[in-house]
């Protein structure tokens, strides 16, 4: 960025005053090169910067693949799930690998802004200062932008999910669903979700396309208002000046380019951060089954309550009486009583007597 504003500023100054009085071509020609060399440097260091970037987006995905994958294989009870998380894991991960490549470019933007007004105002005048009121303005839009988008992404997750999950129902209980001539109602449940995710969708890429659509102008806008206010003054403008301001306007243009796709991968990446940081924070139910060794009995059960959900226990229920913290404890209907039963081990010689048979 130093290289734009050396080049887009500095030199063209330079070069348009030589031009005016013009003194020896020993002059010309060292702001010739300088001009070169600083266009080389500054290609060179965006090149650079994006192979360091994709090196970092790269590395980023594969641990982020690596401790989502190792969470499923480590999963007890969310089997029916897995492909869902698969995909929140895979789309998740690509959306880092994004933000990683472009967002680290728009870092100097607040140097770069700082040279630029200065060197402008130093060139110009205070008039100067108009143009990067707009750009300022134009980056507070973005900002409103931003929050937008932010909240359109986090809602169309949820409706995705919800969506995604109805379709798993629906392919996992097709025979039961066809049995009870539920077509219908499934049929409009997805449809409804996806015309709800279709909404939002389209209300994003609005407002973003509005964003892309306003970011080229934004250079123009400002030096032809900064030249209008700098003419209404009465205050001269000559050519050394007027394209110098015109130059150094442009050399942010990069930057605006930039800002609504970034402002886009933000906003799309704080929804995803969120979903993975909800995948990597689920916990296994709590092993209710040991394992003895030393046993001659296979399965042993003793008196079970068997249920579908784990029983809540309330912080409130440890100085109560055995009576009543036991009904508190126990808030779900039990599906099976009293269970007990003893399987024996298989001896050897019963095990070959099966293997014969």
């Amino acid at each position: 960025m130093l290289c734009l504003f050396v080049g887009s500023g500095v030199l063209v100054h330079e070069i348009l005053r030589y031009i005016i009085h013009p003194s020896s071509v020993l002059v010309g020609v060292v702001l010739s090169l300088a001009l070169v060399l600083v266009e080389l440097s500054r290609v060179g260091c965006l090149t650079l910067c994006f192979a360091v970037n994709l090196r970092t987006g790269i590395r980023l995905r594969t641990g982020v693949l690596m401790l989502g994958f190792n969470k499923i294989l480590s999963l007890r009870g969310h089997r029916g799930q897995v492909g869902q998380i698969v995909d929140v894991l895979t789309s998740d991960s690509l959306r880092l690998f994004d933000a990683v490549l472009l967002c680290p470019l728009m870092l100097p933007f607040p140097l770069l802004f700082v040279f630029c007004s200065v060197y402008s105002v130093y060139i110009l005048g205070y008039t100067a200062l108009i143009g990067f009121f707009i750009i300022l303005l134009f980056i507070v839009l973005q900002c409103v932008f931003a929050t937008l988008i932010s909240c359109l992404q986090k809602k169309s997750l949820i409706i995705t999910d919800s969506r995604v999950q109805s379709v798993n129902e629906l392919l996992s209980f097709i025979k039961l669903i066809k049995m009870f001539v539920w077509e219908t109602s499934f049929t409009d449940r997805i449809t409804d979700l996806r015309r709800s995710e279709v909404n939002v969708l389209q209300r994003s890429a609005l407002i973003q396309n509005l964003s892309v659509t306003i970011s080229p102008l934004v250079p123009v806008m400002a030096a032809v208002f900064t030249f209008i206010v700098h003419t209404s003054l009465g205050l001269p403008l000559t050519t050394h000046t007027a394209y110098p301001i015109v130059t150094i306007f442009n050399c942010m243009r990069f930057i605006l380019s930039m800002t609504p796709s970034a402002v886009k991968l933000l906003a799309e990446t704080a929804a995803s951060v969120g979903r993975l940081k909800k995948l990597l924070l689920i916990k296994n139910p709590e092993s209710y089954i040991s394992r003895k060794t030393d046993c001659r009995s296979a399965v042993v059960m003793e008196k079970a309550t068997l249920s579908w959900n784990k029983p809540v226990q309330h912080p409130d229920t440890e100085d109560r009486p055995d009576s009543v913290s036991n009904c508190r404890h126990t808030e779900v209907t039990p599906t099976l009583k009293n269970i007990s039963f003893t399987l024996n081990k298989v001896s050897s010689v019963h095990r070959l007597h099966l293997r014969r048979t």
